[in-house]
């Protein structure tokens, strides 16, 4: 599955489970995840990669770095690695 569809996915998970979600393209801090989710409070972002690829050490940073501001963010090469991240990530 590739990148792309690996978001699209994604985002109709996290729009299901009643999120407003946008999906990242260009932004004032490079490395920033590509996927945001808001709801009740909460912010996610998710960094999705094709299957098997990794997050660039730039990536890795920011997405410790937003953790400092209460966000819940992490990275997914598939949907099922999304899927237990964000069960283990959002309890």
């Amino acid at each position: 599955m590739t990148e792309q569809k690996i978001q699209s996915k994604i985002i109709k998970d996290l729009e299901k489970k009643c999120y407003y979600v946008i999906k990242t393209i260009k932004l004032n801090k490079n490395g920033l995840p590509d996927i945001f989710a808001f709801k009740d409070g909460k912010t996610i972002m998710i960094e999705v990669k094709a299957p098997g690829k990794k997050p660039s050490e730039l990536q890795k940073f920011r997405i410790e770095e937003v953790k400092k501001y209460g966000v819940i963010s992490f990275w997914a090469d598939s949907f099922d690695s999304y899927n237990k991240s964000f069960i283990f990530e959002t309890l």
